[in-house]
Order: structure tokens, then C-alpha cells, then sequence
């Protein structure tokens, strides 16, 4: 978020900027902020507010951290577990956009993790606090699985 430009980047990756003279015919207060909106609903949202959907190319996008984690046999349910008792930490380190755990449909074992990340810059001071903090976290991780973790970044376009 970039207050002093009146820029929000928006939950799902959408950036708006205010339009202050919207704001002073509208009466609304130009601090509102709607991170809540998902693509599709902040077309239609801006249309009615003080701000306007704008592609901005020079402005860093978020970082997407893929990490594919396959299970030991039987060892699923303790993976989801893990997952359940430690991710709350990772959510709320700096930069942070947000992190969510799918399964295969077809191998229960098979889990990938999506990690969002403001930058890669906040994705790296995350990474060396876990490394340094959670040794034992990520040993006690290491033992549910089946093999090393694959891990994938991926940056946003605007397409």
C-alpha cells in the first residue's frame, strides 16, 4: 500500500489509485481502503468510488512461492497438522499477502503450499528468520516427508 500516492494494491493483485477529485464531489473519505475485493468484483466496485483500476508495470508485483511437499505414507493427517500449528507465523511476518495449503484430488499425500509475498526482498528476510528461528520446526518437518522439498517462484504480470 502507498498511501502518500493514493495507490492500494489490491488483494488480488489489481492496483487502484484515488481520484481526489471524486473524493471531494463524493463526500468520501479518501482513506477508504477495500482489501477484501477479488478480481471481478473491484471492476465493478471502483466504477462506483473515488477510485479507479489502473495497470501500473513499473511497480513491483508480488512473489508467488510454490512448495510441493510429498507426505510418507500415512503420514498426511501430521503433515496437515504441521501445517495448522505453524503457518499462523508465517502469515504474519512482514510482507506476508497470504498463504494457503491445497491437496491433490488424486494422491492425499501430494501437497503444495501457496506463499504471496509483497516482494522477493520479503520472501528472503522470512526465509533466513525460519532458517534461523525454526531449525527444529523444519526438522521435525523434514521427517513427515517422503523427499526434499520442490520449491517454484513465480512473479505477477499484468496480462
Amino acid at each position: 500500500m502507498h498511501t502518500n500516492l493514493g495507490l492500494w494494491r489490491m488483494d488480488c493483485g489489481v492496483w487502484m489509485i484515488q481520484n481526489p477529485k471524486i473524493c471531494s464531489q463524493t463526500g468520501q473519505d479518501p482513506h477508504t481502503r477495500r482489501p477484501e475485493l477479488r478480481r471481478g468484483k473491484a471492476q465493478q466496485w471502483a466504477s462506483r468510488s473515488s477510485f479507479q483500476l489502473i495497470e501500473i508495470s513499473e511497480f513491483p508485483m508480488a512473489l508467488t512461492v510454490l512448495l510441493h511437499a510429498k507426505a510418507k505414507s500415512g503420514r498426511s493427517h501430521d503433515v496437515v497438522d504441521f501445517y495448522r500449528e505453524t503457518l499462523a507465523a508465517t502469515r504474519s511476518r512482514p510482507g506476508c499477502i497470504g498463504v494457503r495449503v491445497v491437496r491433490s484430488t488424486d494422491d492425499d499425500t501430494d501437497f503444495t503450499l501457496i506463499e504471496q509475498w509483497d516482494d522477493k526482498a520479503d520472501q528472503e528476510a522470512y526465509a533466513a528468520w525460519r532458517t534461523e528461528t525454526g531449525a527444529d520446526v523444519l526438522a521435525r518437518f523434514g521427517e513427515l516427508l517422503a523427499g526434499p522439498l520442490r520449491i517454484e517462484f513465480y512473479e505477477e504480470i499484468n496480462a
